[in-house]
């Protein structure tokens, strides 16, 4: 897929997007566009910012009308659904029993990087396996805590650590789809969350007592390289390109878009937002995606809602989604796991209010219509 975002106010040619399995809560094939050719020497404009413009309720009616839409969805088992059919096809994937479950998928040119891990127990790196997009065996590429996707688009990171995910020293190995080194492993110490793969070295999520803040670090040494954001939290990173949110803030809140390259930021406006779901770029760069927590009316409590938020076009579209059961907890309902379609016309989303259905999301929609699929057992943590 290609990608053409907005930079210093117009538009550039096409580049591809990363696409990034988020692991655990959000593991998805996920990305934020590509900027198209090198940095340039002008001057970035001033932040723009956009208004919020709520559309009515969402519905819970079947799908209507076709979405050319095939998903690979992940949990308990590895799936192939062909929306339009409500097909599902379950993929071989070695590994897969009762205590793992797929955590993550990355998708990389021709091929979806699978990462199974373990359910319970002792913290274990799991194993990571390249499925070819157009069917065949899955190719063994080792063991692993978490995918990285690459620069590159053909190519991951495979991370291992004692700890995952809390600092450390991390092991790092890129692969190219067959599993083949294109670099000798080595260890680095870094203090907090592997992001992303960008120009400059490794993006970091770092936290400590004065909250969340991001870093690009050397991929060598783990060495501060330049400090983002002192105060952020990731919603979605590639390459080039970085969204994030101050996740403290619950009174007329932004997400901020950098460009890595130009420096070109953007700065949306967005509801009071008691807490933040999955995240994703539409696949022409134009759109930001992400679910969260929301007061839509004055004086009310937040309920779940996508907003999609436009990168070149004003405004951002509200869409309530199906909230908890009488009883249970607000966060209880939000979706963690979201995915565009290739055309760039639909948003489906993994609600955890719907066993064995997805929702799906049309541009210009007013509301969400049910995407049912006949596989009993699977718990939805992944699409792509």
């Amino acid at each position: 897929m290609t990608s053409d975002v907005l930079s210093h106010g117009e538009r550039r040619g096409s580049s591809p997007w990363w696409y990034a399995g988020l692991a655990a809560t959000l593991a998805l094939a996920t990305g934020l566009g590509l900027m198209a050719g090198s940095a340039d020497s002008v001057k970035p404009p001033p932040a723009a910012t956009r208004t919020t413009a709520p559309s009515p309720s969402a519905g819970a009616a079947d799908l209507d009308g076709p979405t050319y839409s095939s998903l690979l969805v992940a949990g308990d088992r590895l799936l192939r659904l062909d929306v339009d059919r409500t097909s599902a096809r379950s993929l071989s994937i070695p590994g897969l029993g009762p205590d793992r479950y797929v955590s993550s998928l990355a998708s990389r040119r021709g091929a979806t990087v699978v990462l199974v891990s373990k359910r319970r127990g002792p913290a274990r790196p799991g194993s990571a396996w390249t499925v070819p997009a157009g069917g065949g065996t899955p190719v063994p590429l080792g063991l692993a805590d978490q995918v990285l996707p690459a620069v590159a688009p053909d190519q991951v990171w495979l991370v291992t650590s004692p700890a995952a995910g809390q600092g450390g020293h991390r092991l790092l190995r890129r692969l190219d789809m067959r599993g083949r080194p294109l670099s000798p492993g080595y260890a680095i110490d870094v203090a907090g969350r592997l992001v992303a793969d960008v120009d400059d070295g490794f993006l970091v999520e770092r936290t400590g007592a004065g909250g969340s803040g991001l870093d690009v670090v050397d991929r060598r040494t783990g060495r501060l390289h330049e400090r983002l954001a002192p105060r952020g939290a990731t919603l979605a990173a590639g390459p080039h390109q970085l969204a994030w949110v101050d996740r403290s803030c619950h009174l007329r809140c932004t997400v901020q878009v950098l460009d890595l390259r130009s420096g070109f930021r953007l700065v949306v406006s967005i509801l009071d937002v008691a807490a933040y779901g999955g995240a994703m770029a539409s696949p022409d760069g134009g759109r930001l995606a992400f679910t969260a927590l929301a007061v839509v009316t004055p004086g009310g409590s937040p309920v779940p809602v996508l907003l999609v938020a436009g990168v070149d076009d004003p405004g951002i579209s509200v869409v309530r989604l199906p909230a908890a059961a009488p009883g249970q907890a607000a966060a209880s309902s939000l979706p963690r796991t979201l995915t565009w379609s290739a055309n760039g016309d639909w948003v489906f989303l993994a609600t955890p209010t719907l066993p064995q259905r997805l929702l799906a999301w049309r541009l210009g929609s007013a509301a969400t219509a049910v995407v049912r699929f006949p596989m009993a057992g699977v718990s939805v943590v992944a699409a792509a």
